[in-house]
């Protein structure tokens, strides 16, 4: 089989592994003889891209070659898990596969990071793909950094979001969460009141602000724990309904509530979800 090089895309994925691109042989795989990879990060696959891309195959064919690796009696798929989807979906017998020879250890990297480089993993695939790479590649969260081209906090800061309560990383994986509100969920102690907090999120539809808000509302200052727990709950709810951190107070001669705001704008919003007038 004739050698070539290799074309802009892939020739980006390979050098990671600092891979000679003479050494990689293009072939026309039968599609029975690929198996896909069961480390792909990606765990959803949206249909109507995939019949986009199908379209666009069937209309001008696959562009970029797949990446597998050669096994005793067929190739494990390294990259190219959509263009795969997509060629079954057309009923096509082979696609062209760029066949490299790997250990176990590279294929999965060029894996994962040739998806995490994609950029449209959801934020918990992307977390895991970082995680899986620091436990079973054995790489640090600097090394994983610098071969997607993040810096290392970014890294860090993605690898937190798996320290949310299940239900939570599955509506920030389902987009009814924006990693903003997530971050500020992850500042709450408690699985009990992360999952809270996020429902009371979506639910009211709270912007990042008003969450980061909502959750500095739910820690316990040493001033509140001193509070009826009647005044702590009523707190909670007024956060909830406001948007913004409200505090419920016991005084000498009674109690008092005060309302966080950032500027003249937040205050007018507050005023108008209170009094239903913002003409006054």
């Amino acid at each position: 089989m004739a050698k070539r090089g290799l074309g802009r895309g892939l020739s980006a994925l390979i050098p990671a592994f600092k891979a000679d691109p003479e050494q990689i042989v293009i072939e026309q795989v039968p599609l029975n003889q690929i198996k896909a990879n069961f480390n792909q990060p990606r765990k959803d696959f949206d249909e109507e891209a995939l019949s986009e891309l199908a379209l666009s195959i069937k209309q001008y064919g696959i562009m970029q070659p797949l990446v597998a690796r050669r096994l005793d009696d067929s190739f494990q798929l390294i990259a190219g898990e959509r263009r795969l989807r997509a060629a079954i979906k057309l009923g096509l017998s082979t696609v062209p596969v760029a066949v490299k020879e790997s250990s176990d250890t590279e294929s999965l990297e060029m894996a994962l990071i040739e998806n995490l480089q994609r950029e449209d993993l959801n934020p918990i695939e992307e977390a895991q793909a970082y995680q899986y790479l620091i436990d079973n590649c054995r790489r640090s969260q600097a090394e994983v950094a610098k071969k997607i081209g993040k810096s290392r906090e970014t890294v860090a800061n993605t690898v937190r979001l798996l320290g949310l309560p299940e239900d939570v990383q599955q509506m920030l994986a389902c987009q009814k969460l924006s990693v903003g509100h997530a971050k500020a969920i992850l500042s709450l102690k408690t699985p009990k009141e992360q999952s809270a907090a996020a429902l009371r999120i979506i639910n009211n539809k709270l912007t990042v602000r008003q969450a980061e808000s909502l959750s500095g509302a739910t820690k316990k200052t040493p001033e509140e724990k001193q509070s009826p727990d009647s005044y702590k709950a009523t707190a909670l709810k007024l956060s909830s309904h406001l948007g913004t951190k409200v505090k419920v107070k016991k005084t000498a001669d009674g109690g008092k509530i005060e309302i966080k705001f950032e500027n003249e704008e937040e205050l007018k919003r507050v005023f108008s979800l209170i009094v239903g007038d913002t003409n006054s």
